[in-house]
């Protein structure tokens, strides 16, 4: 676990991409995002985190829109090579993600609002690498926005939505692991148990991916407006506004 999480974090820190910011703190339409009207900061994005996009454009802009928002923004997600539950899949489009240490007990949440799905299969997501589990928690589009938990060597977890807003959560208690997925009133949860042994390396990840089988060619984005982490003191909370 702990080599793939090197390379992991290798692969994201050597293939970097941020949307550019225009002068004096603006930006120019196509460095908007998710059609934001919004200032950039003077920095796309908090150096917090390392980025990873494997699409020309992929947008990666913070925007001071309602005190933070990070918008990430693909013009299209190319077919897969692989689907979840299979580990490490989907690989993302477009990825940020912070490696560290956690502690036993933790509790990470990441809130995002504007899921705008380029068609079926579109998909947003906080993932988290465990010590023994990969933890998978996605909207995505179907027939209407659904959320999806996958977990190794669990039953998927999923439920029809309307709400585009929401939040993700992974936390771990006593060896317990809760993971919830909410969009508006809906939610779903699933709790699994993993042994407790100190601290572990781990790697939060917030990012677009396709669930589908083909190529989705129309343009998908979203923002996440807080990440908020308790229980490392490497993989830091992110307001995501300018001064963070």
């Amino acid at each position: 676990m702990k080599a793939r999480w090197g390379r992991r974090v290798a692969l994201a820190c050597s293939t970097l991409l941020l949307g550019a910011c225009g002068n004096g703190g603006s930006t120019t339409p196509s460095d908007a995002g998710a059609r934001l009207d919004a200032p950039a900061c003077s920095e796309a994005v908090s150096l917090k985190w390392n980025r990873l996009a494997l699409v020309d454009p992929g947008l990666v802009v913070t925007t001071s829109d309602s005190g933070g928002a990070l918008t990430l923004t693909a013009s299209h997600l190319p077919q897969p090579i692989c689907q979840a539950p299979d580990p490490v899949c989907p690989p993302a489009v477009i990825e940020l993600t912070q490696g560290g240490l956690v502690d036993d007990d933790f509790d990470a949440t990441a809130t995002f609002d504007h899921f705008l799905a380029g068609g079926p299969g579109s998909a947003a997501g906080f993932r988290m690498d465990l010590s023994t589990s990969l933890v998978d928690l996605f909207i995505r589009q179907g027939d209407t926005p659904t959320l999806e938990i996958f977990v190794p060597n669990m039953p998927v977890v999923s439920m029809p939505v309307t709400a585009t807003s929401g939040v993700f959560r992974i936390a771990r208690q006593s060896g317990v692991v809760t993971v919830t997925a909410s969009a508006g009133d809906a939610s779903i949860e699933t709790t699994f148990t993993t042994p407790g042994s100190g601290q572990t390396n781990s790697l939060a990840r917030l990012g677009l991916y396709n669930r589908s089988d083909a190529a989705v060619n129309v343009e998908t984005s979203i923002r996440f407006t807080d990440f908020t982490f308790n229980g490392s003191a490497q993989i830091a909370s992110d307001t995501f506004d300018c001064n963070n």
